[in-house]
């Protein structure tokens, strides 16, 4: 394999027919640069506990170990054309190559942490249960530097259906709709979906 290609994968799938327990936490340490190492970390969706809309909510972090690191994530559907990626968690989100603005470090904060510097990504999926997915991260400082990064899947159903969602702490409520539908709008386009 050629280097410009390498892949280093360190990454945990919960490899099985169909996933049977609820994804609370998963994560992985991987070694990323701007060019040919990319972190990856991959789950499938628990089909049981809470669920949002038929869904799950899913925060999903890559935050870079040591000063002066730039993460990116990108996070693939394996059973959807869709591909949802952020370079700074504050800033906005592209999905399938479209800007989507929004404010979610309120939906962060409320519901399990803002990520560790301003330069780290994140973004929140909404998978169906039992979707397998996958998150992809490199270094953004082209220095020829291998990186350590951490890749986090967060199930936050549960603490979302707990505070009623509409009730959840004051400014919170509705934020993640829009991005909801944009999500389920895009995954109902595709022709899997509509054999189901």
């Amino acid at each position: 394999m050629k280097n410009s290609k390498r892949v280093l994968v360190a990454g945990l799938m919960l490899a099985a027919s169909a996933a049977h327990a609820e994804l609370m936490n998963i994560s992985a340490t991987a070694t990323h640069s701007a060019s040919d190492l990319q972190g990856i970390a991959c789950t499938i969706v628990g089909t049981t506990g809470p669920l949002y809309r038929g869904t799950k909510i899913l925060f999903v972090f890559a935050e870079s170990a040591g000063t002066s690191r730039d993460t990116k994530v990108r996070v693939s559907s394996l059973k959807y054309n869709l591909v949802v990626t952020n370079e700074d968690w504050r800033k906005p989100w592209s999905i399938n190559g479209e800007s989507f603005v929004h404010d979610s470090e309120i939906l962060y904060s409320s519901f399990l942490r803002t990520p560790n510097k301003p330069t780290d990504a994140a973004l929140i999926y909404f998978a169906d249960p039992g979707e397998a997915v996958c998150a992809y991260s490199n270094e953004q400082t082209s220095d020829g530097g291998q990186y350590a990064v951490q890749i986090a899947f967060n199930d936050m159903t549960a603490a979302f259906t707990a505070a009623g969602f509409k009730a959840a702490p004051s400014g919170v409520a509705g934020l993640a709709d829009p991005l909801w539908t944009k999500i389920d709008t895009l995954k109902k386009l595709h022709p899997i979906a509509a054999q189901e």
